[in-house]
């Protein structure tokens, strides 16, 4: 997949009601950050975010127990490295990118283990699997 199509298919989920332009401060000491685990296709991936509109939205899926008929998508661009706050994958979700929608694209839906050179994900850019629910919110300030 091209670097455009990996574009287009970021800013088609942009225009469908993701990628919330709320972005925390850093000099904001009161400002929660929190590391969400998602589960999808039974693995467990981590995302770091600072975004209230999301740290809410976790919280009420959370709570709920929602989404494993596939109604909620986690989105988020890859960096292509490892990271502590994402253990045992070769990437984790750019914070600033994190969002929930209502909907996916083939190229971005597969599991975290999936998710590697030559693969689908690893290609575009980007992730988004169906079939998650969010099974931890771990707030910190």
């Amino acid at each position: 997949m091209t670097t455009k199509t990996s574009m287009f298919v970021f800013a088609g989920a942009v225009a469908l009601g993701g990628a919330s332009a709320t972005t925390a401060s850093a000099a904001d000491p009161e400002q929660k950050s929190a590391l969400l685990t998602i589960e999808a296709y039974d693995e467990q991936y981590s995302v770091r975010t600072s975004d209230p509109e999301v740290i809410q939205r976790a919280e009420e899926l959370l709570k709920s127990g929602r989404d494993a008929e596939g109604k909620v998508v986690p989105h988020g661009a890859l960096v292509k490295e490892p990271h502590a706050d994402n253990p045992g994958y070769m990437w984790y979700i750019d914070p600033k990118s994190f969002f929930f929608s209502e909907v996916s694209s083939r190229v971005c839906d597969e599991p975290p283990s999936y998710v590697k050179p030559g693969r689908g994900s690893w290609e575009s850019g980007y992730l988004c699997p169906q079939g998650t629910r969010v099974v931890q919110v771990d707030l910190e300030h």
